[in-house]
């Protein structure tokens, strides 16, 4: 299956270095050891804010292949609004179809400021939002 579209949530308390390589798509290629983790290994290892933001945008926008407890899941969970979000670190990655491109990017802009987290939209090559820094 082939998403249209994608953004990126991020931890804005990453270091400068962190953020810019995750923003221009430059991982470190010793942080991939070739293991597949799991889901859960996977959110075990991000943030405490980008957690939260998963959990939050789950209840909207159900995960695409990614295997969780049935009680994680929302209720009425909806398949045309499925989307994939990619665990790591200091952000995820969110590929989703243009036609919820509108309802996931004011949800995500709303989530990314009440989990104080950075908002970049990959096709626009745009900052959304950064929280302000203290």
């Amino acid at each position: 299956m082939s998403f249209d579209f994608s953004f990126i949530v991020y931890n804005t308390q990453a270091s400068d270095q962190d953020i810019k390589k995750i923003l221009t798509f430059k991982e470190d290629e010793d942080e991939d050891d070739g293991e597949e983790k799991s889901e859960e290994e996977l959110l075990s290892e991000t943030t405490d804010s980008l957690r939260k933001f998963f959990f939050d945008c789950i209840q909207k926008f159900p995960p695409y292949l990614f295997e969780l407890p049935e009680d994680l899941l929302p209720e009425d969970f909806d398949e045309d609004k499925e989307i994939l979000y990619q665990i790591h670190p200091n952000h995820i990655e969110i590929f989703y179809f243009a036609d919820v491109t509108d309802e996931l990017n004011k949800l995500v802009l709303k989530l990314a400021k009440k989990h104080k987290l950075g908002f970049w939209d990959v096709e626009e090559q745009k900052l959304v939002f950064s929280p302000p820094q203290h």
